[in-house]
């Protein structure tokens, strides 16, 4: 009877380790899984930062090539600005008055290897990104009374989507192999697209584009150079 006892109350105690140990199982479970879960909303948020803040400077960058690109002519684009087509830096005058001379001096936009990473395959600035471009605006380029303004940095080389060299428009926009600036040609307008992209935090490539469309207040819908 005493045995009988015994392995009753050891049976109990197998089960109540049994149960123990399942719940300190478990306990261990949901406790990894918060903290991956919490590990991912760090992740996140890093990732979302770094987004809002490429989004802020995209605002801003295309806000200003638009403030100086509507008083332009578009028939005083260099290069010749053929509707469908599309360049990557430009030079443009803007008009005071529609139809007249243009009076202002020679403006530029220019896509440009960053000086801090060349354009040579190689990730020279130690950033995890590999030759960065920054649009650049000149006032009398290669002038003595030349001015520049760096727009933003951390251009991406090629625009979102695209694959270089290809000859195919990968990203779907009608465009083909456009770098990280592209301006494009359509009707008396210009269509700004660029790309900027940085590394956040965790090593992920964060990248942002932008579109805006630019109607030139001298030039007429429709207009052909």
């Amino acid at each position: 009877m005493r045995n009988h006892h015994t392995g009753r109350e050891n049976g109990r105690s197998g089960a109540m380790l049994l149960e123990a140990l399942i719940a300190t199982g478990m306990l261990v479970l949901f406790a990894g899984g918060a903290l991956m879960t919490g590990q991912m909303a760090n992740q996140s948020y890093r990732t979302e930062a770094v987004s809002a803040e490429l989004d802020r400077r995209a605002v801003e960058a295309a806000s200003e090539v638009a403030e100086h690109l509507r008083p332009a002519d578009l028939g005083g684009v260099v290069p010749v600005a053929t509707p469908g087509t599309f360049a990557n830096s430009i030079d443009f005058q803007r008009v005071d008055l529609p139809g007249t001379i243009p009076p202002s001096q020679p403006e530029s936009f220019v896509f440009e290897a960053d000086p801090g990473d060349p354009d040579d395959g190689v990730d020279n600035d130690s950033d995890g990104m590999v030759d960065e471009h920054r649009l650049v605006w000149y006032l009398n380029r290669g002038t003595a009374t030349e001015r520049t303004r760096v727009i933003t940095s951390s251009v991406a080389e090629d625009l979102e989507g695209e694959i270089p060299g290809n000859l195919l428009d990968d990203n779907g926009n009608g465009l083909v192999d456009e770098r990280g600036v592209a301006f494009e040609f359509q009707d008396g307008r210009i269509i700004f697209r660029m790309t900027l992209q940085r590394v956040d935090q965790d090593g992920f490539v964060v990248r942002r584009t932008i579109e805006r469309t630019v109607a030139l207040r001298n030039t007429p819908l429709g207009a052909t150079p």
